[in-house]
């Protein structure tokens, strides 16, 4: 009975471990969904408000320049006694009038405010006298271009009502600044507020991962307390009746299954740990690609085609002569063909932006299908090429050295045999001494970072040595960089290199390190036997 809840025991244990993990990724890939759905959902609404306040704006300014024109018109006008001179003053007036009217049936259907859509009314209120003085004082002028009664009416009549007109713009376009000024605040606090809404989200993940940490240790805890309970039977076991030897060597057969899955639950739990922070390494190249997306998107020359059409639509009565005669027309085509160019451009940026994300997704899917290969078979020997397991540790730092520009060179010997030992203990050395070299790489900043993985044999042995032309070790931290604790980093724990040196000594083997001071690189070689051998006893000074 006791061996039968042992078993259900560590099974329930091994469950809710696997089960952490996996909740622990896709937690992670929530995260990211989500902070990159807000950050989109949000780039789009400041997107459609900039547009609509830019097209109500211009045709705000353009409606108040031609005003401003047909003002000039009308006082050019009022002073010339020449009927052949006021003639295209007065064509071009029209003109103008007749634009401004067309302007201002575009704004109000943009004005949504109800101050704002009073302002434009009473614009509107104030143009009609005006506009009405003006035609009724230009016929007394047209009547008579010497008439003074038609410059006195200008004068006393139609200039008032041309004051009352331009206030009314004045106030009509100082609200509708100091609304724009309005939504701009509006839109950088709600940027500032999601935002901190991402970084809390961030932050939560981050305490659900210190959360899984704790359960993992937790359980192996509650493992080891098994083992120990374990081991106390049998010692007092070994005390009683010869008749209960038989039952004393079962005992010690279920403990030796239970430290072999020990064993193995801790393999699995190192390489896990590693494939996670490559995951969240690929997930911020995701969030870059996805970002590099948005903002390409956001800054396209798309949006000129419709200008281009609204230019066209504007001249729509006359588009032949626009585009034959007007400077503004000529230009048309030649613009249009730079725009294609452009989107063109834009187009091909994006896909390659998508392709990028799509293949960092792939390489997602392959750490975790690598580490669910590999958590199978931990925490036994096997027979297999220590290339193999170099190759794995590259490809589960890959995202990171492509991103850091680090070029490995590979000198492999084929004549190296394969090795039988525990593949979880060399893979996590190997995927920590690269990692490390990449950082050293990065902090040093050389013109070319590069990284040298050399693998020769002697003596049945087989000896891979990973040189980094990185930030180097001066001399006295080189007996100390595998204390335990030890870092050189600001975020550094200190047990990376401490870890790997008892796993390494652990399969009778070695790791060290050389280097001839700052700024020389280092170099880290691990050594191994081909055959297992009696370990040596782990220390841990």
């Amino acid at each position: 009975m006791t061996s039968q809840q042992e078993k259900i025991t560590n099974y329930s244990g091994t469950t809710g471990l696997a089960a952490a993990f996996a909740l622990l990724i896709g937690l992670l890939i929530a995260v990211a969904g989500l902070a990159l759905n807000r950050m989109g959902r949000l780039d789009n609404d400041i997107n459609a408000l900039a547009e609509s306040d830019w097209m109500k704006a211009k045709l705000s300014r353009e409606a108040l320049a031609c005003s401003s024109d047909n003002n000039r018109i009308t006082l050019e006008v009022f002073l010339l006694h020449n009927q052949e001179e006021m003639t295209p003053l007065l064509v071009e007036g029209g003109r103008n009038s007749k634009k401004i009217s067309t302007l201002l049936e575009k704004i109000a259907p943009l004005v949504s405010d109800l101050e704002e859509q009073r302002l434009l009314t009473a614009l509107k209120a104030a143009r009609q006298p005006y506009v009405e003085g003006y035609q009724a004082a230009l016929q007394l002028l047209l009547q008579d271009q010497k008439s003074e009664a038609a410059r006195a009416a200008m004068v006393e009549q139609v200039m008032p009502l041309l004051t009352i007109y331009h206030d009314a713009w004045s106030q009509f376009m100082k609200y509708q600044g100091a609304q724009m000024d309005a939504r701009a605040r509006a839109a950088e606090s709600n940027y500032a507020t999601t935002r901190l809404q991402v970084l809390l989200l961030s932050f939560s993940a981050v305490l659900c991962a210190l959360g899984v940490a704790l359960f993992a240790t937790r359980a192996v805890g509650r493992e080891t307390a098994e083992r120990k309970r374990a081991q106390a039977s049998l010692e007092l076991a070994n005390d009683d009746l010869e008749s209960r030897v038989l039952e004393r060597t079962r005992e010690l057969e279920n403990v030796h299954k239970k430290l072999l899955e020990t064993s193995r639950l801790a393999g699995m739990a190192e390489v896990a740990t590693t494939v996670l922070h490559n995951v969240g390494n690929v997930l911020n190249s995701v969030n870059i690609s996805a970002n590099m997306i948005s903002d390409r998107l956001k800054n396209s020359k798309g949006n000129n085609v419709a200008k281009a059409a609204a230019l066209m639509d504007e001249h729509a009565d006359h588009l032949a002569e626009f585009m034959t005669q007007d400077p503004k027309g000529r230009q048309l085509p030649t613009f249009l063909k730079q725009l294609g160019g452009r989107l063109e451009e834009e187009k091909h940026a994006i896909l390659q932006e998508s392709a990028s994300l799509a293949k960092n997704v792939d390489h997602i899917k392959d750490i975790i299908a690598a580490q669910q290969s590999y958590a199978k078979i931990a925490g036994v020997t096997e027979t297999f090429k220590i290339t193999e397991a170099l190759e794995v540790a590259l490809s589960m730092n890959a995202s990171a050295l492509a991103r850091h520009d680090v070029r490995v060179s590979r000198e492999y010997d084929p004549a190296v045999p394969a090795v039988t030992l525990e593949r979880h203990k060399v893979l996590q050395i190997l995927v920590n001494v690269i990692r490390n070299a990449k950082q050293a790489c990065d902090e040093a900043a050389p013109t070319e970072k590069h990284l040298t993985i050399r693998v020769t044999t002697a003596s049945g042995r087989v000896r891979v040595a990973l040189t980094d032309n990185g930030i180097g070790i001066a001399a006295e931290n080189l007996t100390r960089i595998f204390n335990h604790g030890f870092t050189t980093k600001k975020e550094g724990h200190g047990f990376g290199m401490h870890s790997g040196a008892l796993a390494a000594k652990e399969m009778g083997g070695s790791l060290s390190v050389q280097s001839a001071g700052p700024g020389t690189g280092a170099t880290v070689t691990l050594e191994l036997p081909c055959q297992p051998s009696a370990p040596k006893p782990a220390t841990t000074g």
